[in-house]
């Protein structure tokens, strides 16, 4: 990866760390809010109308990054009338999949209560009206233009969509802190909810017609692209339910079958998954842009480089996450809710382990996005909703919580990653995987080694308080990091990470 896309990474990775930050403390903030001034139940309300809509909201079938992937080299070769035919399909797309939303929403409003374990939820909530506010909060985005965010992203700015969105999401938490500590109203509070949507918007609109107002949707695409784009488009939609299916068919199951209290424990030591996903998703989205260009312009055999690298990052990110969350868990549970909100510790290690896993399952995501390897074995996407799903149901009957995270580590391991591996193996880079495949075998041995080692080095750290969590956080990252360097000290990757870690302070 040439420098000047390492420089536009590090700067969406920046800017995508702000939104991070600003998307996992301050939600953390409002749901312990949420909790301790209205009830553990409103939280499993809230979390199950968010995964439901989620759902639903997979209506857009990942048309961004399908338009995303054909920008690439008309942006670079300068192309803008096809840069406008396809923003302007791009929009009416949008538009669809916000009537779409709105229209499935309201048909399973009746069906709501069905979510439910014996329709057990606070006697003051009116599902019906609640749902309808995160269902609007959901629609409004693809009805007012949000679609131009792909220009920020194609021109390697995506900084600016990252600075919008989280600048819009803060002013929203701050105003829900201020409603839940004031008024303890949770009609009020989802209210609320619709605020980052319009400011966002706003923000979005605002700053397009200032810097890109050539890019003017108009025009019509040719007649013989829509049947390729609806194909790679249908691709990348199974490939999104397979993803959804990880969380939020979980939760929906679980609050089916298991009530909502449950669900709100499964949320609780979920939201630090969330929290090592975002991490993961920044320097994702910080790399898309920059990676998509050197597909459309560099050899396969440099992009192959580029996929090493980054996974090795991944891996070292990942390693001292899945670090941090096993030495913190407990303790967090027990300072944030209380001890009675303590899962097994069996479970906590199924956590642990499946963030791991989630981590690198991400890295072929990654490369079949900025590859356009959608189609190719996509009924595997199927095969591992379907799978997930089943398991979802048998394991959450026999034994909880744990069985929802276990049903997805198996999927992850057996159906998604080996699949991916093999199709963009074989249609992208057209070489043999077994090198890539010894990486990850290393990746992970490396990782078990270090999770390991750091966990007892940390054990003598008693958490009593805030002071002892961040002492022992500060450890479990430091050691975890230095023992995935030590154990890296031969791996010619480390040194092109240090190379951009360089960048990236040179550029702070």
């Amino acid at each position: 990866m040439n420098s000047k896309r390492i420089t536009s990474s590090i700067k969406g990775f920046v800017s995508y760390i702000y939104i991070t930050i600003v998307t996992t403390i301050l939600p953390f903030i409002v749901r312990t809010l949420i909790i301790h001034y209205i009830g553990m139940e409103y939280a499993g309300v809230g979390n199950l109308f968010s995964s439901i809509l989620s759902i639903i909201n997979m209506a857009d079938l990942g048309i961004d990054s399908a338009i995303l992937f054909y920008m690439h080299k008309p942006y670079a070769n300068g192309n803008i009338i096809q840069i406008k035919r396809l923003l302007n399909i791009f929009r009416k797309f949008y538009l669809m999949v916000g009537s779409f939303i709105i229209l499935f929403g309201i048909i399973t409003i009746p069906f709501i209560h069905k979510f439910i374990l014996n329709s057990q939820y606070p006697s003051d909530v009116n599902l019906e009206i609640i749902y309808s506010l995160y269902l609007l909060s959901f629609a409004i985005p693809y009805l007012f233009g949000s679609y131009k965010i792909v220009i920020f992203k194609v021109d390697q700015r995506a900084e600016f969509a990252y600075f919008f969105g989280g600048t819009a999401a803060a002013i929203m938490y701050i105003v829900q802190m201020v409603i839940i500590v004031f008024y303890r109203d949770f009609f009020i509070y989802s209210l609320a909810m619709l605020v980052a949507p319009i400011i966002n918007i706003i923000f979005i609109n605002i700053c397009f017609y200032k810097k890109y107002t050539i890019y003017k949707s108009e025009g019509n695409i040719e007649k013989s692209f829509i049947p390729q784009f609806i194909k790679k488009v249908s691709a990348i939609g199974l490939s999104k339910i397979r993803t959804m299916s990880r969380n939020s068919f979980d939760s929906i199951i679980i609050s089916s079958f298991a009530g909502l209290i449950l669900l709100a424990q499964y949320q609780n030591y979920y939201l630090l998954i969330s929290v090592v996903e975002m991490v993961i998703a920044s320097v994702k989205n910080a790399i898309i842009p920059s990676w998509g260009n050197g597909v459309a312009l560099e050899s396969k055999e440099s992009n192959y480089g580029v996929l090493k690298n980054y996974t090795f990052i991944i891996g070292g990110v990942s390693t001292v996450c899945a670090s941090v969350l096993l030495n913190l868990y407990q303790p967090f549970i027990k300072l944030w809710v209380g001890s009675k909100y303590l899962l097994p510790y069996y479970t906590v290690v199924l956590f642990c382990f499946y963030a791991y896993i989630r981590s690198m399952a991400s890295i072929c995501e990654t490369l079949r996005e900025v590859t356009g390897i959608w189609w190719e074995g996509s009924y595997f996407y199927i095969i591992d909703v379907v799978v997930n799903i089943c398991l979802d149901i048998v394991l959450v009957r026999k034994i909880g919580i744990a069985g929802a995270i276990l049903a997805s580590i198996i999927t992850l391991l057996f159906i998604n990653i080996p699949s991916d591996i093999y199709y963009i193996f074989k249609y992208y880079f057209k070489m043999q995987l077994k090198s890539y495949i010894l990486i990850l075998i290393k990746s992970f041995v490396c990782t078990f080694l270090v999770v390991f080692i750091c966990y007892y080095a940390c054990q003598k750290i008693v958490v009593l308080n805030l002071l002892g969590l961040l002492l022992k956080m500060l450890l479990s990252a430091i050691v975890s990091l230095l023992l995935y360097i030590l154990l890296n000290l031969r791996n010619k990757e480390l040194y092109s990470f240090l190379n951009i870690i360089k960048k990236f302070l040179k550029m702070i």
